[in-house]
């Protein structure tokens, strides 16, 4: 399964209308994407806004969505950081899907979010919490190292794996009014309790082969943790702990 097959499979357990139902959208939106990946959200807000930006740094998923897009989409391949603003004369709206836990320091990055937009504005970002270890055993002998690794990828600025649980502050701090919070999205991958689905064990075992600063940590005891790890989402006494959020605000 290669990365986009793997995104392709992704979006069919998110059920992405559910969320833009949500937001205030208007059909005179000029709208961004931040980390559009292969388009499946960008694609929907083009069918409800005036015209959509995706941007994403992986030039194959740009590539992807370029092959398949409507005429009210355009898809830009560039790290957020480096993004032209001025490019955007009227921002009506903003998407982020586990996207902005990429940036060490998205507290700045949403303050100048902030001052490019126009009043009536939203922001629309969902994300997850403690993305490996709430699926874990908290008696695995694992639990702490890897709890420690998720604090120590924050703060070294790499990925903030507990992002989801800093959206509403953030926002808040950045000048944006909160009016849509849910701290506990049911998603079949990412936030469920139980068995996992088949498919979506084979994803997490290629999310896992892909964690190359865990398996430093964890050296020759890794495989032993994914075996752990793998073996605890497929069985009925897992239980998924601090969950996928996803907050709705407006300027």
């Amino acid at each position: 399964m290669n990365l986009i097959e793997e995104y392709k499979k992704q979006q069919t357990w998110r059920n992405w209308e559910n969320y833009l139902d949500v937001i205030p959208l208007k059909n005179t939106d000029t709208v961004l994407d931040l980390g559009c990946s292969v388009g499946n959200v960008s694609h929907l807000l083009a069918n409800k806004v005036s015209h959509v930006t995706g941007v994403d740094l992986n030039p194959d998923f740009i590539q992807f969505c370029d092959e398949n897009k409507s005429s009210n989409e355009q898809y830009i391949c560039s790290n957020f950081l480096d993004l032209d603003f001025s490019k955007f004369p009227c921002l009506n709206g903003l998407w982020g899907s586990f996207s902005l836990s990429y940036l060490a320091d998205p507290k700045t990055y949403l303050d100048k979010i902030y001052m490019k937009m126009d009043k009536g504005s939203w922001i629309a970002l969902l994300d997850v919490s403690c993305f490996i270890s709430g699926n874990m055993n908290k008696q695995s002998k694992f639990y702490e190292k890897v709890k420690n690794f998720e604090l120590e990828s924050h703060k070294s600025g790499v990925y903030d794996f507990n992002f989801g649980a800093k959206l509403k502050p953030l926002l808040n701090q950045s000048g944006f009014k909160v009016i849509h919070c849910d701290e506990s999205v049911h998603d079949v991958e990412l936030n469920f309790n139980g068995r996992a689905k088949k498919e979506v064990l084979a994803v997490w075992r290629a999310r896992l082969s892909r964690l190359v600063n865990l398996k430093r940590l964890l050296e020759s005891e890794y495989f032993e943790f994914e075996r752990e790890f793998l073996e605890y989402i497929n069985s009925d006494s897992h239980e998924q702990r601090d969950s996928l959020q996803f907050v709705v605000a407006i300027k």
